[in-house]
């Protein structure tokens, strides 16, 4: 066997692996169009690559021409149909806003939740208002938290530079309003909405969005940051500026492992300086504004916000989706 066969063969094999380890990666992850197209690769592999050396055993049927080229006939056109036709049941279910004048109580959600200690008056208070969220929230209490040194990935250096730069965001909560110029841009709306979109990307966003602020968005009562917990939220804002910070996909992609702690943590520390400046930046221009930033100071939910200023679309897990930047 000459160096070329023997390359050709090793080649071969090496793509049969690849496809293999997608299939079990696709699998695990309940991709059923990706297992199916990539075994019928696999088959398409053995009956074109490796036919000729005979390395494997093929039935009697599949001896003749005509029987291989209708074969791999059905394999093309099958990969094709795999590949263009929606796999699964039923039809898809289009997600419709509806109008609502409902908000939602910060206290409920499940960052709020989390800090709500045993034997404090906080947890009194709310689990008296709320019972039945009491047992699944002690149970996930009970559980290691993200960067605790009893968690499945923590990592001493690691996990403590991580931990310094939420530190640093939650330190930042105090810069997020302040007082506004007496004195009034005299822009025209156009030229003032151009100028924001212009700094908020040259600020570093990769996406920026104007919309006005729907009121059920906002949060009825304050369940984190540095307003009194409990009281009423107080958001007079006409409008809202969204923009989106992309993430690196392989850090994302390697969830729940540490990266992508890490690069969550480097991308809320930069949305956050982004608010905080462009914030400054407005009310040095004449108008009240505020900066939403990670560590206890959301005010509102920011997907809605973010949809209605044209960056994607609300996902069913919670997200928005960017055209661009995906979840």
């Amino acid at each position: 066997m000459d160096l070329r066969t023997i390359f050709f063969l090793l080649t071969g094999y090496l793509i049969l692996l690849l496809l293999l380890f997608l299939i079990v990666s696709s699998y695990r992850e309940k991709k059923w169009r990706a297992v199916l197209i990539s075994t019928s690769a696999i088959v398409f592999m053995i009956l074109v690559w490796f036919n000729p050396f005979k390395v494997i055993a093929f039935p009697v049927f599949l001896e003749s021409a005509d029987a291989i080229r209708l074969v791999l006939s059905g394999l093309f056109w099958g990969s094709v149909a795999l590949f263009f036709l929606p796999l699964g049941g039923g039809k898809s279910i289009q997600m419709k806003i509806v109008p609502t004048d409902q908000q939602v109580d910060e206290r409920d959600t499940m960052f709020a939740r989390s800090d709500y200690r045993p034997g404090t008056e906080r947890y009194r208070t709310y689990y008296s208002m709320r019972p039945e969220n009491k047992e699944i929230d002690d149970k996930i209490r009970n559980l290691p938290e993200l960067l605790a040194p009893d968690g499945k990935y923590y990592d001493a250096e690691r996990s403590k530079a991580v931990d310094d730069i939420f530190g640093e965001i939650h330190g930042w909560v105090g810069a997020v309003d302040g007082p506004v110029n007496g004195e009034q841009s005299s822009d025209s709306a156009d030229s003032f909405t151009r100028k924001i979109k212009q700094l908020t990307l040259d600020l570093g966003a990769d996406e920026v969005g104007v919309a006005e602020l729907d009121r059920s968005w906002v949060y009825s009562h304050v369940g984190r940051g540095p307003e009194t917990w409990g009281k009423p939220t107080r958001n007079n804002h006409k409008y809202v500026i969204s923009f989106t910070v992309e993430m690196d996909y392989f850090k994302v992609e390697s969830a729940p492992k540490l990266p992508i702690t890490e690069e969550t943590a480097k991308k809320y520390r930069q949305a956050a300086k982004i608010s905080i400046a462009l914030a400054e930046f407005i009310r040095e221009l004449g108008y009240s504004a505020r900066a939403h930033i990670s560590g206890s100071n959301y005010q509102l939910m920011l997907p809605p916000a973010a949809h209605a200023a044209g960056l994607g679309e609300l996902g069913r897990h919670g997200y928005l989706i960017s055209s661009k930047f995906g979840s």
